[in-house]
């Protein structure tokens, strides 16, 4: 803090010179005003506050924005930030695309590695996204039927027939629950004996049957399903800025903060700190040239400039901010002059308290986050129950993929080693385990 006040003086001895020229360069005209002013406090000690808020298109320049100083009512006001917001919005939508194409099949399992797991998309309306297959969606339909006619055959032998007639063979048979009517014989003779050793003739039939099936069979097959995801638009192009003014009350008119009637009178004709374009310039510069934003260092020349001694002490030891230690100078100087350091070394005091709750509070919230987790994790583990049954049924109800069974199987490699780490260390904690080892 001492390093940084220093610097500061030196670069104020430095760019005093350079006010006039720094007054005339932000003097310049600003073609743009507000949408709305706002007035209000903040903070626990009610700051008075002003923002102004400015609605620009994506062409207009921000940097002519006023951001000088100005008093009102008595008080000055100055630049603590300029927050900007892009209203060129994006719409977020959930959208389904339902996609149908032919199949020659209606195997679910085989449509299902032919469709695509995602697909990107774009809308009509412009939003653009990428949709993931939704399997539950799945849907098979039938185009069509047809019929089709199938000759069917078989034969028929029958032997030891006393004559070659053809009436004695049947008309039809029964072959597979089908019914087949005689088509052709052809004959065959052998020579035999009777009873009493006299030649006889025998012949034997062979028979041939014929007939026909007419079955029907789907012509073909189409395949629907849901693709599910977000689109989005970008769809505006305006940008609001908001000028953030804290506020002090303001030094006398006669004199800026600093200076001393021969300043003055040296000065004769040359724009002094009450001017408020000089005073945001000069506070600017100081602020670039240390590496801080303006409305700190703004707060940095007001704590080196009126805050009480254990004020100063707190921050150069890091027990403060510098927003904390210039909320506590405001707040002492409604004080007698008298009181201003007790009150000063109390107010220290309550934030090193409070800083050091919020650490505890903090490290509690840490360990609470991370005591959860492993709870959590260990009751749905302890809720599986890893048979090849309930392994099967997982994979065949969440139809994965091959691809997404071997990722899977990876990753549950990898938490039972991470679930093995947890059971070593656990040892370690077991009263007489490898922790009391020693």
């Amino acid at each position: 803090m001492k390093r940084i006040l220093t610097t500061l003086c030196a670069l104020a001895l430095v760019m005093a010179g350079s006010a006039t020229a720094l007054a005339a360069e932000a003097a310049s005209d600003s073609s743009y005003y507000p949408i709305s002013v706002e007035e209000y406090t903040y903070g626990d000690f009610d700051e008075l506050r002003i923002n102004k808020t400015y609605q620009l298109s994506l062409g207009d320049d921000p940097s002519l924005i006023p951001t000088e100083d100005f008093t009102r009512n008595g008080r000055r006001y100055y630049l603590l930030d300029m927050t900007r917001k892009d209203e060129v919005g994006v719409d977020v939508q959930t959208y389904t695309e339902t996609v149908t194409q032919a199949s020659d099949t209606n195997n679910l399992e085989t449509i299902l590695q032919r469709l695509d797991a995602e697909m990107e998309v774009t809308t009509e309306d412009g939003y653009v996204g990428i949709l993931r297959l939704d399997h539950t969606s799945v849907q098979v339909t039938t185009d069509g039927y047809a019929t089709k006619t199938n000759t069917l055959s078989a034969s028929r032998s029958y032997p030891n027939l006393s004559e070659a007639d053809a009436s004695l063979i049947p008309k039809s048979i029964e072959d597979k629950g089908k019914t087949l009517t005689l088509g052709d014989v052809k004959w065959s003779e052998s020579m035999d004996v009777d009873g009493e050793g006299n030649p006889v003739t025998r012949y034997t039939a062979t028979a041939s049957y014929t007939g026909s099936t007419t079955s029907r069979y789907a012509t073909g097959y189409t395949v629907s399903a849901n693709y599910t995801g977000e689109v989005s638009k970008a769809n505006c192009a305006v940008v609001t800025y908001t000028a953030i003014f804290g506020s002090e009350k303001a030094q006398e008119e006669s004199k800026a903060p600093g200076t001393d009637e021969k300043h003055d009178a040296d000065n004769d004709g040359v724009q002094d700190s009450q001017n408020p374009v000089s005073a945001v310039n000069t506070t600017k510069e100081l602020a670039d040239a240390v590496g801080i934003g303006q409305q700190t260092m703004s707060r940095v020349i007001q704590i080196d400039e009126h805050a009480p001694a254990a004020v100063k002490e707190a921050l150069d030891s890091g027990d403060l901010s510098i927003n904390q230690g210039y909320n506590i100078t405001r707040q002492v100087q409604e004080l007698p002059e008298e009181q201003r350091d007790e009150a000063a070394a109390m107010a220290v005091e309550l934030e090193k308290a409070k800083k050091e709750i919020r650490q505890i509070d903090a490290e509690a919230d840490r360990r609470g986050k991370i005591s959860g987790t492993f709870c959590k994790a260990f009751e749905r583990a302890l809720a599986l129950t890893p048979t090849e049954e309930n392994v099967r049924i997982w994979v065949e109800c969440t139809r994965m993929r091959p691809d997404e069974i071997e990722y899977s199987a990876q990753e549950a490699q990898e938490l039972a080693e991470v679930f093995s780490t947890i059971a070593g260390i656990l040892k370690t904690l077991v009263p007489g385990g490898d922790a009391g080892a020693g």
